[in-house]
């Protein structure tokens, strides 16, 4: 559940930044009407939203699991789309089962080099 929240916080992370540029640049260009509050608070909630995506991803490594071509260790995320019924899941959860439709995925894809590998190949020995 706690990735679905990484999700959204993903989402709004470039809208804040984007929106606190704007906001600032506008008080450099003109001081007088627009304040420089507005965007130093939107700076602020874009930090907060990047360390927690930063904390999310360092709390949540699946360290009994990596990629057997580019040693990338997996984090609790619902990135991969279940073959049979087109939902997301986070496929090292429970062993490759969709909580949705029950189908068994045998082979993972690596999401930082795209290689695919069987399960068997990413479990991390030792």
């Amino acid at each position: 559940m706690y990735y679905r929240y990484y999700r959204l916080v993903r989402r709004l992370r470039g809208f804040l930044l984007l929106a606190a540029l704007v906001l600032v640049a506008l008080h450099f260009a003109a001081p007088g009407r627009f304040p420089l509050l507005p965007g130093l608070v939107l700076a602020g909630a874009w930090l907060a939203a990047f360390l927690y995506a930063l904390g999310h991803v360092l709390l949540t490594r699946r360290r009994t699991y990596q990629c057997p071509y580019c040693g990338w260790v997996p984090y609790a995320l619902d990135a991969w789309r279940c073959r049979g019924c087109g939902q997301r899941v986070d496929v090292f959860l429970q062993l490759g089962i969709c909580p949705a439709c029950g189908y068994q995925h045998e082979e993972f894809m690596c999401l930082r080099c795209r290689g695919v590998a069987p399960r068997q190949r990413w479990l991390r020995l030792g």
